[in-house]
């Protein structure tokens, strides 16, 4: 049993006869990044051997809405869209508005190519907005080659509320690839 996001899991047997099926178990830990993205997908695979050939299932993906809303709005943009080249610095600028009509708290930017974003403020009133950064250093990541797109979204710590997610895209030119540590 392969999954992309189970620990620890477990099967009832080792064996499964024609005709047979079984229930296996894992766990998983819902992440700030989930929340942000108001839902999280799991694909499994099961495999197994007869008559010495590798027998593989179908992949089976199911999508858990975390319930959160969308009651925050986030814009992104990018100071310089490029093009850059391998050890340059991006800077990102991302704009979080509370859409709400109370105030929100425990406010917090993910994005998917920027480590660590910092925000002006983390509790917003009604209305209100803030203003954070983030940078990236290209070469980071394997394959910075191209046009390179991000995604960021902005969510509460409780996962209550959330951005729809926000983009940017920024060229990379030759010599590309990855910058060691």
């Amino acid at each position: 049993m392969l999954d992309d996001r189970a620990e620890n899991v477990s099967c009832p047997s080792r064996r499964l006869s024609p005709g047979e099926s079984m229930t296996c178990t894992g766990e998983y830990v819902i992440t700030r990044e989930d929340v942000g993205r108001g839902s999280v997908t799991n694909t499994a695979v099961a495999s197994g051997v007869v008559s010495g050939t590798v027998v593989t299932s179908a992949p089976d993906r199911v999508t858990l809405d975390l319930g959160s809303e969308v009651g925050l709005g986030l814009t992104k943009t990018v100071d310089d869209a490029g093009p850059y080249r391998n050890g340059d610095r991006v800077d990102y600028e991302y704009t979080v508005r509370n859409l709400t009509d109370g105030p929100v708290s425990g406010l917090a930017v993910t994005d998917d190519l920027v480590a660590e974003v910092i925000c002006e403020s983390g509790t917003l009133a009604a209305g209100e907005s803030t203003s954070c950064v983030g940078r990236y250093r290209v070469g980071e990541r394997k394959g910075d080659c191209g046009e390179i797109t991000n995604t960021a979204t902005a969510s509460t710590d409780d996962g209550a509320l959330r951005s729809e997610p926000a983009t940017a895209t920024i060229t990379v030119r030759e010599p590309c690839g990855h910058r060691p540590k």
